[in-house]
């Protein structure tokens, strides 16, 4: 701990700057270029004030999106899958750039604060080309986005709530409009010890969830000039300490073993650097970045590291049409006992070329990408995107996609194991899509609505197996059908002297093997209930999610049930001067519903949790 913290006072020391004269221009954000100009797949972007009242990724993210949410506990491992594809498909990035382990293909949600992060957005599937990734599912990106204009702003927060629940945020950022600075730091704790009841032992006896601390710090820092009119450069720091005991799984006996417990130490550490030059009608962005995962579990302990390189530009050829591309270098290595040379590396070259075209009633997009991974071509993957729209008021809009996209085994996947599986070959999904939408106006609401089908063949499935030595292996399926709909209504109208927003959503997804079974924590039914209400300085809000049952066995015949989970929060802000000052009130889970994820991993019932936030800002 005490090297965390002079790491931070190190790094702010070296990066004190004095006055200057010129003036801060805007920055770009060529990632924020590409998602607005994705019309062939939807991008989402998570309210605002998901990012304040929930303190875990997992948890702002399952109220907004159509996911599974896949956790071992509040302590422990969340992952999340999204339209019948497996977390593995999902990629999630920082700034533009991949964040997910090399060794696993996965990001650990209740790593991560939403609050850290300035934007949230989600692209799906095909969509995701341009920025360097090939996920089925898709791409989720947080930002940290600097504010350029000459000011000063400190914000405080302060979260106290059930099971010694303790977050703490301190957020500096300052400019004089040459020079910007930003430095957050987080501290969470929790213990975790809220009650739940075991169905297994007869007349489900209540038990204490015992050994599930928790102990997360985060430190993000930014740094930015602006060289001139047209360059500015930035560098990123994001570095990240956990401490997690995780309990042991329910039992069939009253009394668990210690030896089911376990304990889990994360140090991860994410360095980004960036070159931003624009023009008339060009934009050019040089990026590097590094990320390195240290993480003993229960002694054993796995190394990973990162490097990428990235440079985009953005270029107009008219008025009406835009181009994009990327070139783009990682190096991934992890370094394990369980692999057989212990550590294993690999090289990853591509290019991706992004073409957007307007015309009056009409908006057409071509996505390609091209890789290279350690000496042999990938097979060459693209989407395609088109969206029309007409009516007397423009009010009505059809969307259409089809992409084919390629996805290569985790090192993981290749190398776990006395020999290994070097033979896996390589995933290939194929995806359509085609969405209608409308917006319309009910008295004084304004409505938009969207009803969205689509397909997903994926060949050579990769799930990792049983085997007969009893070890585990990752071995393709062969093929996976993945069929689903979701329909989307939302409205803002308003009431008295307040303004009211809903939101409400449901899905079906159907992702079958060859036998026909649907494979695991793939839920057929979801839905989700969003609304908020603001009178004055007031904010009234309400979460609600219904997560359909899973299968937990390949052969669907052991499952779990469906749950449903609500969530209410109160508000309060006002201002004096420079300052705000914001309180609030919630409770997750207030029906008290007693549910798993993960077989034998009980999550918590009703919470409360109480904060205030004070912010002084300074133009």
């Amino acid at each position: 701990m005490r090297r965390f913290y002079t790491a931070i006072l190190f790094f702010m020391s070296i990066l004190a700057y004095g006055q200057m004269d010129t003036t801060m221009l805007s920055d770009v954000d060529l990632w924020a270029v590409q998602v607005q100009g994705s019309e062939g797949a939807l991008n989402l972007q998570l309210d605002s004030s998901m990012q304040v009242g929930y303190f875990r990724l997992s948890e702002s993210i399952s109220a907004e999106l159509p996911i599974y949410v896949k956790s071992y506990g509040p302590s422990a491992v969340a992952t999340f899958s999204v339209r019948g594809t497996g977390a593995q498909h999902t990629e999630v990035l920082w700034n533009g750039m991949s964040v997910n382990s090399p060794m696993l293909g996965l990001f650990d949600l209740n790593l991560v604060s939403p609050s850290a992060f300035d934007q949230i957005d989600f692209i799906y599937g095909g969509a995701s080309l341009p920025s360097g990734v090939s996920s089925f599912g898709g791409a989720l990106n947080l930002s940290n986005e600097p504010r350029s204009s000459e000011h000063f702003q400190l914000r405080l927060l302060q979260v106290l709530g059930s099971y010694k629940t303790n977050h703490t945020e301190f957020d500096l950022s300052a400019s004089n409009g040459a020079i910007f600075w930003r430095t957050k730091l987080l501290w969470d704790y929790s213990l975790n010890d809220f009650e739940y009841t075991n169905p297994r032992l007869t007349d489900s006896p209540t038990f204490v969830n015992e050994h599930a601390e928790v102990n997360q710090n985060q430190w993000i820092q930014e740094a930015g000039v602006r060289l001139n009119s047209n360059n500015t450069v930035m560098a990123r720091l994001w570095l990240q300490q956990s401490n997690r005991q995780i309990p042991g799984l329910m039992s069939i006996y009253p009394n668990t073993s210690a030896m089911d417990q376990s304990t889990q130490n994360d140090v991860q550490q994410r360095v980004q650097a960036e070159w931003t030059s624009s023009g008339e009608s060009m934009e050019s962005q040089v990026r590097a970045g590094f990320s390195s995962w240290a993480i003993n579990f229960d002694e054993d302990e796995s190394v990973a590291q990162t490097w990428q390189g990235q440079w985009r530009t953005q270029f107009s050829l008219d008025s009406l049409t835009e181009v994009e591309t990327l070139l783009q270098y990682i190096q991934e290595q992890g370094d394990v006992e369980a692999y057989p040379n212990g550590e294993s590396k690999r090289s990853r070259y591509a290019a991706a070329l992004s073409v957007n075209r307007r015309w009056e009633y009409l908006r057409g997009e071509f996505h390609a990408k091209q890789e290279r991974i350690q000496g042999d071509w990938a097979p060459f993957q693209y989407q395609l995107g088109i969206k029309a729209t007409y009516g007397a008021k423009k009010q009505w809009g059809t969307r259409f996609r089809t992409a084919t996209q390629v996805r290569y085994p985790t090192l993981n996947d290749l190398f776990w194991g006395v020999d290994g599986q070097l033979n896996l070959s390589p995933e290939k999904s194929f995806q359509n899509e085609i969405s209608q939408e409308l917006e319309f106006n009910i008295v004084a609401a304004t409505m938009e609505s969207r009803i969205t089908g689509f397909t997903n063949h994926v060949e050579n499935y990769i799930l990792w197996l049983p085997q007969s030595d009893l070890t585990w292996r990752a071995t393709n399926i062969d093929l996976v059908e993945i069929l689903g709909a979701e329909v989307d209504l939302s409205g803002t109208m308003p009431i008295f002297a307040g303004k009211l927003n809903v939101g409400t959503s449901y899905s079906y997804t159907q992702s079958r093997d060859q036998q026909g079974h649907q494979l695991i924590f793939i839920p057929l039914h979801q839905a989700r209930l969003h609304s908020s209400y603001s009178l004055r300085k007031f904010t009234f809000s309400l979460n609600f999610v219904f997560q359909g049952s899973v299968y937990t066995d390949r052969e669907n015949e052991f499952y779990m049930p469906w749950y449903q989970t609500a969530d209410l929060r109160c508000s309060y802000k006002w201002y004096w001067g420079k300052h705000q000052v914001a309180a609030f009130v919630q409770s997750a889970n207030v029906t008290d519903v007693h549910y798993q994820t993960i077989p034998l991993r009980p999550m918590p019932g009703r919470t409360f949790q109480i904060g205030a936030q004070w912010r002084l800002n300074v133009q």
